[in-house]
């Protein structure tokens, strides 16, 4: 599973895109936990390792006019 940092960094998308595509249901939501670590988030969201593919596909597909 990713959280939603290393989704973001891994596909380029902002954080805008990632809760839109989430919104719009091109996501799963995801599954929310408290974080271990004592950065600033104390809950992150974690998706599916599948989650980097989809977007992919969303990307590419946009590349090709589609909205």
């Amino acid at each position: 599973m990713l959280n939603s940092k290393q989704l973001i960094e891994m596909t380029g998308i902002s954080r805008a895109t990632l809760n839109n595509y989430v919104a719009l249901g091109i996501l799963p939501s995801p599954i929310v936990k408290t974080s271990d670590n004592e950065g600033r988030a104390t809950r992150l969201g974690y998706f599916e390792d599948e989650a980097i593919d989809r977007i992919n596909r969303v990307k590419q597909m946009k590349k090709q006019g589609l909205t």
